[in-house]
């Protein structure tokens, strides 16, 4: 009896799998929920955030293209800050962390290791010895940062700083060089619009909801269909050519500049009050 469903999750019905389910009550009680709203025959209309997340929904209930609208992302202004890489708070950061002026710095950034695939970048890090990875948002002494310790080997333990929860993300992100995220789940990233908002280059995986915002911007490289090793390893490579980077930045920092990035929320809003649908 929903009249709009604003949804910001992907559809259980694809991500809740396997030959057990129907025989879970949680499960046939989540499908009761989500079946109304989505079937063809419903009034509901449906806003989502990204073109990933609704396919997907269509592609599960064959709901009709009339019924959804997609809205912006939502980014807080105040957190576009890409002056911050020329102001002196890059050099900054980077020796508050004991990071030498000359090392490629990797940024990731969430409280959730194995869905972010820190893990990935982890054994990519031990390819790259010049390399240093900071990751915020993961504790060093909870069990996920100790977990995540174990999986950095001997040799690129020391190039790992696992720094906790932060509330200056401009000014991380302004001391490195880039946001590595190849998440294995995600309805949006929206830290990949931060990054793209401070200037901050971007590797991620196509799972992201905003993954196609990078390649609009041509800020970084999204990698593709099935996760490889190898794939990952070769964006991290293309973007130490000569240039590359620099490029991506500037590309960022243009596209990252775009007010409708902001809008998310008004949008939604307006879509409530009827003036938009």
């Amino acid at each position: 009896m929903l009249d709009i469903y604003y949804s910001g999750d992907r559809s259980y019905a694809k991500i809740k799998t396997g030959a057990w389910r129907p025989f879970s009550p949680r499960h046939r009680t989540q499908m009761r929920l989500e079946q109304p709203c989505f079937s063809p025959s419903s009034r509901t209309s449906l806003i989502m955030l990204t073109e990933r997340q609704q396919n997907e929904y269509q592609s599960v209930w064959k709901t009709p293209e009339s019924r959804f609208r997609r809205i912006s992302p939502n980014l807080d202004p105040a957190r576009r800050m890409p002056h911050l890489r020329t102001d002196g708070t890059r050099e900054r950061i980077r020796a508050e962390l004991g990071i030498a002026p000359n090392s490629k710095v990797w940024l990731s950034i969430g409280s959730s290791a194995w869905v972010k695939g820190f893990d990935r970048v982890a054994a990519a890090l031990e390819a790259f010895p010049d390399s240093v990875w900071v990751v915020v948002g993961v504790v060093p002494v909870s069990g996920m940062g100790s977990r995540l310790i174990q999986k950095v080997t001997i040799h690129a333990r020391g190039r790992t700083k696992i720094i906790g929860i932060r509330d200056d993300i401009p000014a991380v992100m302004a001391a490195a060089d880039l946001l590595i995220h190849p998440a294995r789940i995600e309805t949006t990233g929206t830290v990949i619009v931060e990054a793209l908002a401070n200037a901050l280059p971007v590797i991620t995986t196509d799972t992201c909801g905003f993954a196609p915002l990078v390649e609009k911007a041509d800020a970084g490289v999204v990698i593709a269909g099935a996760y490889s090793f190898r794939a990952l390893v070769e964006a991290i490579a293309m973007a130490r050519a000569p240039g590359q980077q620099a490029a991506w930045s500037s590309h960022a920092k243009a596209f990252g500049g775009d007010p409708s990035l902001s809008h998310g929320h008004e949008e939604a809003a307006r879509l409530f009050v009827g003036e938009l649908w």
